[in-house]
């Protein structure tokens, strides 16, 4: 779900040009990639997965999400 998330507020535009939301992205995909790299080549305990998930997959989901929602809603208040 976070990556169609991800993927539909990119692709739309509607936070590609928000240079905060894109480097908090760009940032926190770069280090779960990392991470989840490391938890797979050092067989870290599952039990750490889940810290991953919230930090760098559902944190940049959220900011997108907070990114986006007031640009919709403009964009209906527009075509009202």
């Amino acid at each position: 779900m976070c990556l169609v998330v991800d993927f539909v507020g990119q692709f739309s535009g509607l936070s590609v040009f928000r240079t905060n939301v894109t480097c908090v992205q760009i940032g926190a995909h770069f280090w779960g990639a990392l991470l989840v790299a490391l938890f797979v080549a050092e067989q870290w305990h599952v039990g750490a997965f889940p810290y991953l998930f919230v930090f760098f997959s559902l944190a940049p989901t959220l900011v997108e999400v907070a990114a986006a929602v007031p640009i919709i809603r403009a964009k209906a208040m527009t075509l009202a």
